[in-house]
């Protein structure tokens, strides 16, 4: 085996650094490769890029926090015609605040995308954990992102809502410090 040629496919990804349009392309049907391709560039005109994390996994950073991550066959990474996107929200303990000033919609929206505990641990440690959210309480929730599996035109206007919201949030955090 040659030490210099990478192993997995995460190690070949990390190497060559394709764009999550270049993996989606050999793994997506053409109607979700097109709606995938609007939020890149949605992303893009935003000065957002999507870099690889891990395989078939991209991620968007904004002052070193995580704002959004894109999964692409992400079960097993061989599941053609899904991809996920998880976009981050606020700090647990800053949540309420996060949501108090949002319009009654987008909190539905949240509190139906909130990432579920999907027993990713043998001691799962979030099966049991709840908080709530302006008064609404969520249970066996993993942390206070959201993942949507193959977001619709109208998902998509909430996820870019919440997006510039992440980045507003992380802004105000650095004023706080």
């Amino acid at each position: 085996m040659d030490k210099d040629r990478p192993s997995t496919l995460y190690e070949k990804q990390k190497a060559e650094r394709p764009s999550v349009l270049e993996v989606a392309r050999g793994l997506l049907s053409a109607e979700l490769y097109g709606q995938l391709a609007g939020f890149v560039e949605f992303l893009r005109q935003n000065q957002m890029i999507p870099r690889i994390f891990t395989t078939n996994s991209f991620q968007v950073t904004y002052k070193g926090e995580t704002v959004l991550r894109i999964s692409i066959s992400y079960v097993a990474h061989t599941v053609k015609d899904s991809y996920a996107v998880r976009i981050d929200t606020a700090d647990e303990t800053d949540i309420n605040d996060f949501f108090m000033p949002l319009p009654d919609d987008m909190l539905d929206f949240y509190l139906k995308n909130v990432r579920r505990c999907q027993n990713c641990h043998t001691k799962s440690r979030c099966a049991n954990k709840a908080m709530v959210v302006l008064g609404r309480k969520v249970e066996s929730y993993c942390n206070t992102g959201m993942y949507i599996c193959n977001p619709t035109e109208q998902q998509y206007e909430y996820i870019k809502k919440f997006i510039m919201l992440r980045r507003e949030y992380i802004k105000s955090k650095e004023i706080k410090l």
